[in-house]
């Protein structure tokens, strides 16, 4: 004959068996809230880089200001996060920089002058900067001066082209006195001995 414990139907032993278990299921919910909860919600809304990435795919792309504008907050951190991912290919990485024009905050513009200051790959550099002198331009062109003329003297041509064209297109004012007069005696600022030092 088993004995019971007075009071207690199931026994010491059993009871104190369902609570450790009801410890062990709460830490396991516990687990579920803390560990599961943000993988379910990153997989029930995907994440913006995944939003921003079939925008900068395509064959023959074209970029539309809206089509990035229309995603929401957090487009342009996703750019900037394909743009400095080098597992990407170059044309996403291009692409990416490319749209960075649509967004001409503090942040992107600090994000494409450490960008072009790291000396990246040229591809990087002259898709950097054009980006960088379309959004701040109109804004803050002798911003965009400073940055583009010590590219003039880059090691690469098609570098040194790009910041030409972009010292060439900007108020004259804005531009180094140096620039302004290669510029005014028809030097060409992309050749090595038209480059201003």
């Amino acid at each position: 004959m088993v004995a019971r414990h007075k009071g207690n139907p199931m026994g010491p032993d059993l009871r104190s068996s369902c609570l450790s278990m009801g410890s062990f299921g709460f830490l396991m919910v516990v687990f579920l809230v803390l560990v599961l909860s943000p993988v379910l919600t990153l997989s029930a809304a995907p994440a913006m880089e995944q939003r921003v990435l079939p925008l900068l795919q395509g064959f023959e792309w074209h970029d539309h200001p809206a089509d990035f504008l229309d995603l929401g907050e957090g487009v342009d951190r996703a750019l900037m996060d394909i743009a400095a991912n080098p597992q990407w290919h170059g044309v996403i990485r291009f692409r990416a920089l490319a749209a960075l024009r649509y967004f001409p905050n503090p942040t992107v513009g600090h994000f494409l002058e450490n960008l072009i200051g790291e000396d990246s790959s040229p591809g990087l550099v002259r898709r950097g900067l054009s980006a960088y002198a379309q959004a701040f331009g109109q804004q803050e062109p002798s911003r965009v001066a400073s940055l583009a003329e010590p590219l003039l003297v880059h090691g690469n041509p098609s570098v040194r082209m790009q910041a030409a064209q972009i010292l060439q297109d900007l108020p004259r004012n804005t531009v180094s006195i140096r620039v302004q007069q290669a510029l005014d005696s028809g030097a060409n600022l992309a050749q090595p001995e038209g480059t201003v030092r």
